[in-house]
């Protein structure tokens, strides 16, 4: 009996559940066919999710994707040309979703930025960045400014110039942007940043209102230290022990945080140095990595969803009194 038989013919005694081998209509190989309810698929084992009818007229279609990314073209003054671009993933999930503002890094896009963003956009969050590689000579002088503050303000990053003024425009753009969707939550918005775009982040944090979480990966403090007591949403940060560039910051960022009663949480991996999170980087360390965006993101998700409430109670004498566990009676062969 060929394959097609298989797929079309009326067994009397199907059941739910049954797997019957048929061909499939996608890509007309050779694969198993469930009944459900008593009623049969014509689907591919790897196409599980495109079902039809077998009586259907109606052509399969694909996939539905994660999530889509667009480069999206803003109007604004904030950039010479008139034209932001500015680069968003949205998960394709038809609810509200969180928004999650990346700090630029001050060469442009980088992979940790792509990588960033493709984490928190399959965590279910709305991502959005500007590409500052096209903004000319947004990317040089905000390279230049805060490696000549680095320098100059021992492990903290001077942010008080025009140049700065000038990205965190941008970044507000980005922000404004993404929230006249009507599928982004404006209650629910947070701001990450790595290396030195962390020290942007927390610049942009303490003039923004309306953020529930500041996440940052090996981040520059700033200057000066006046400006992080703005900053009204918790603080989570990611630092390695064997990080020789952004370490002294870290331990200014957490002084002065506290100082001025900003709630901080840190997470130090032994062993690992600056840029742990890049894959293009000598330093790089899958463990190590995986481990702090399980931290970065569990610090997101506590943030943006309400605490779970505690179990209230009971009054005296309605106490339920569970009976104890019986241990197994051991089989003898």
């Amino acid at each position: 009996m060929p394959d097609e038989d298989l797929l079309l013919k009326d067994v009397p005694d199907r059941e739910f559940g049954v797997g019957v081998v048929g061909v499939c209509d996608v890509c007309h190989q050779r694969q198993a066919v469930i009944i459900l309810s008593r009623e049969r698929f014509k689907l591919c084992v790897l196409d599980f999710l495109n079902k039809s009818w077998i009586k259907s007229d109606e052509v399969p279609r694909a996939f539905t994707l994660p999530f889509t990314s667009t480069t999206d073209f803003i109007p604004t003054s904030a950039v010479p040309g008139g034209v932001l671009h500015a680069i968003r993933l949205r998960p394709s999930k038809a609810v509200k979703h969180p928004l999650i503002l990346i700090a630029p890094d001050p060469v442009g896009v980088t992979t940790q930025t792509i990588e960033a963003a493709v984490r928190f956009v399959r965590a279910g969050y709305e991502v959005i960045f500007p590409d500052t590689g096209r903004i000319p000579g947004l990317s040089f002088a905000i390279s230049f400014a805060m490696n000549r503050g680095f320098r100059f303000w021992k492990g903290t990053v001077l942010m008080p110039t025009t140049r700065r003024d000038r990205v965190l425009k941008v970044l507000d753009v980005c922000r404004r942007y993404a929230l006249q969707d009507e599928m982004v939550d404006p209650t629910r918005q947070a701001v990450y940043g790595a290396s030195y775009g962390g020290a942007v982040a927390l610049a942009y944090a303490a003039e923004t209102e309306g953020l529930k979480a500041v996440a940052l990966a090996y981040p520059y403090s700033v200057s000066p230290v006046g400006r992080l007591s703005s900053i009204q949403a918790p603080v989570h940060a990611v630092y390695g022990t064997a990080d020789m560039r952004a370490g002294t910051s870290s331990v200014a960022l957490q002084r002065n945080l506290t100082r001025f009663g900003v709630k901080y949480t840190t997470t130090v991996l032994r062993g690992v140095g600056h840029n742990f999170l890049g894959r293009d980087e000598k330093t790089y360390r899958v463990r190590s990595a995986e481990r702090a965006w399980k931290d970065l993101l569990g610090f997101v998700h506590s943030q943006f969803e309400p605490p779970v409430p505690p179990k209230p109670n009971l009054p005296p004498g309605l106490e339920v009194t569970l009976p104890k566990a019986v241990s197994p009676v051991p089989i003898h062969s």
